[in-house]
């Protein structure tokens, strides 16, 4: 049931190369092989990951993007006065998810993939990546190496992270706050002020924190690596 490519690999741990679904897959090893072929094709000199990636770069859904990050950035403007997370910010994220996997079906039927093969394509993917060296090159695959897998669905997947939907919101919260401060002038670039600033007890990495500064309230999320009581530097409008 190997790809034929992996058949003479010597690692004993390639005995039984399956997706590990709990069911048997209805994707043979020369469908996943002819899969991987077409969209090596499909995306003209790319790898076979270049089809799906490329449909979140369509215009149309950037446009989208953009809008519902904009649209919503006034809900993050500040955590509640005791530091924890405002209600809407939940339903917020569902609604982020949701937009991203519409495009994820979107992408899926533009390639005449049902979400069922994705699934267990991936699958193969997966195994592909445990059980092979991270620099092997999947035949046809148009260059597509063995340890890309995990880039890829992380991602794909990007979206369905609260810490980094939350980041993407709190920098669409400075870029508007810079500009009401400070409008884009032609001739010079935007003044920016870079101060310390120190995380408060129950703030970890990820979320949320105030902080003040010359009268205004910034919602900054904090790096990773820093917990409460340590300190990093910030840049916010002057």
């Amino acid at each position: 049931l190997k790809p034929f490519w992996l058949k003479h690999q010597n690692s004993t741990a390639c005995h039984r190369l399956l997706p590990r679904r709990g069911v048997a897959t209805m994707l043979s090893a020369d469908e996943f092989d002819r899969q991987l072929q077409q969209l090596a094709i499909m995306a003209n000199g790319g790898t076979s990951l270049e089809p799906f990636l490329r449909g979140f770069q369509e215009s149309s859904f950037q446009a989208e993007w953009q809008a519902f990050v904009a649209g919503h950035a006034g809900h993050f403007t500040a955590t509640n006065a005791d530091g924890s997370h405002k209600l809407e910010w939940t339903p917020l994220h569902k609604e982020y998810q949701n937009m991203f996997d519409r495009q994820m079906d979107a992408v899926l039927a533009s390639l005449n993939m049902p979400k069922e093969t994705f699934m267990e394509f991936c699958g193969w993917l997966e195994e592909c990546q445990e059980n092979l060296e991270d620099d092997y090159v999947l035949p046809g695959s148009g260059g597509l190496r063995a340890g890309d897998f995990q880039g890829f669905i992380s991602a794909l997947t990007a979206s369905h992270s609260y810490d980094n939907f939350l980041r993407v919101m709190c920098e669409e919260v400075a870029r508007q706050q810079q500009n009401q401060i400070s409008p884009p002038q032609p001739a010079a670039a935007a003044q920016l002020q870079e101060i310390e600033v120190t995380v408060p007890a129950g703030i970890e990495a990820g979320q949320a924190m105030n902080v003040e500064y010359n009268g205004t309230t910034y919602a900054i999320a904090v790096p990773d690596g820093c917990g409460p009581g340590t300190s990093f530097r910030v840049q916010i409008p002057a």
